[in-house]
């Protein structure tokens, strides 16, 4: 076999591996995030839009969450209900344009997705603490240079 077909081989294993660890990794992770914040009674779509909303400092409009937690519109509206009939976050109308909605979290909801992102973060330092410094270095590293290529 020339080394051109060989290295090529060895590419299809490596891709086969990669794309079987990854969807097993997807999976797992989808799963897990499910169960944390299924004991905070939020969905992902909730915490989805909780995070994106962490992310304006003075809030944001309907359209901008919607676009931020990449949902649309319609599916937002529902997802802020819920969230604010637990009191999580508050909606208002802008008063400089009676039309649009602004939304924000409360401190409820500061605090609950602190509680949210300590739990999920146990269980990060839980794997990170088997690995060294040196190999989370790389393993932060190679994560960022799949992400830069995949979707950058």
């Amino acid at each position: 076999m020339t080394a051109p077909l060989q290295e090529k081989n060895l590419l299809e294993t490596d891709v086969e591996a990669i794309e079987r660890v990854m969807l097993q990794l997807g999976w797992a992770t989808h799963r897990q995030l499910h169960q944390e914040l299924a004991e905070f009674n939020l969905t992902v779509s909730q915490f989805a839009a909780m995070r994106a909303l962490q992310g304006f400092d003075e809030g944001s409009t309907m359209s901008e969450l919607a676009e931020a937690a990449r949902q649309i519109s319609a599916t937002m509206t529902g997802i802020v209900d819920r969230l604010v009939e637990r009191e999580i976050i508050t909606r208002q109308r802008d008063p400089d344009d009676r039309r649009a909605l602004h939304v924000s979290l409360t401190e409820k909801g500061i605090v609950l997705l602190e509680k949210v992102k300590e739990k999920k973060r146990v269980r990060l330092r839980h794997f990170l603490k088997e690995l060294s410094p040196s190999e989370r270095k790389t393993f932060v590293r190679l994560i960022g240079k799949y992400l830069d290529v995949v979707y950058g």
